[in-house]
């Protein structure tokens, strides 16, 4: 019986010392395989990051007040006798006005900046006028100007191309291209106001006294327009 106990607790003590021995050759080979891993991720090379491309935002729209309020002045003759009230004033007369818009703080803007409010594209002051002169008297160059350049006002001249000095109706009280090219090179807004100042409205071209069919008025229109359009882009450049 003695002996039976004895191989029993031998048999005990072999079996728990070959299992710490196998926990143990565990332990070791989890240990190296850790130790492995972490070595070959320490050595890889990164991936390489992907470039962020950044998109420009689009500019702002700017916010346009369309509550601003413009008032257009427009001016032809200047004489010291006025016998024509509807398109004559005298120098003085036209001075008293530009100084009552600078005394009421109205700002006088340029046609193209009124244009380009009304594309919605920039603001206005809230209360401007805008100055123009029609047909091209020599007046305009002789009087108005040097009262505008006074004020440092802005205006657009509304050209008909048979009124200046030379044309059809270019007597000697008119514009020459000369002086328009002098304002043009001011900085002045030179546009297109037919070419022979005769009544659209009307199939009738008074310079040829004749009533027109419906197909010559209609060329008579384009004729009256793009022939003036052209001959200021040919003698002055391309219109604003």
């Amino acid at each position: 019986m003695r002996l039976k106990l004895v191989a029993a607790l031998v048999l005990l003590a072999l079996a728990l010392a070959a299992c710490n021995k196998k926990q143990k050759a565990q332990t070791i080979g989890e240990g190296s395989t850790s130790a492995g891993a972490g070595s070959a991720a320490a050595s890889a090379s990164p991936l390489p990051t992907a470039a962020t491309i950044t998109t420009p935002a689009p500019p702002a729209k700017v916010a346009v007040d369309q509550t601003a309020q413009v008032i257009v002045y427009g001016y032809h003759r200047f004489v010291n006798q006025v016998r024509r009230p509807d398109t004559e004033i005298t120098p003085q007369m036209f001075e008293q006005q530009m100084q009552e818009l600078k005394n009421r703080g109205i700002t006088v803007i340029g046609m193209q900046d009124f244009l380009a409010w009304k594309r919605g594209e920039k603001n206005i002051p809230p209360h401007c006028a805008i100055i123009t002169f029609d047909d091209g008297w020599k007046s305009q160059y002789d009087v108005a100007w040097p009262i505008m350049k006074k004020f440092g006002y802005p205006f657009t001249l509304f050209i008909y191309t048979e009124g200046v000095r030379g044309g059809h109706f270019g007597g000697g009280e008119a514009v020459t291209w000369e002086q328009l090219a002098e304002m043009r090179d001011a900085g002045i807004d030179i546009q297109a106001h037919s070419e022979t100042h005769q009544d659209l409205r009307k199939p009738y071209d008074k310079i040829a006294k004749k009533k027109l069919s419906p197909p010559e008025y209609e060329q008579w229109l384009q004729n009256e327009v793009g022939r003036c359009k052209d001959t200021l882009e040919q003698r002055l450049g391309a219109l604003r």
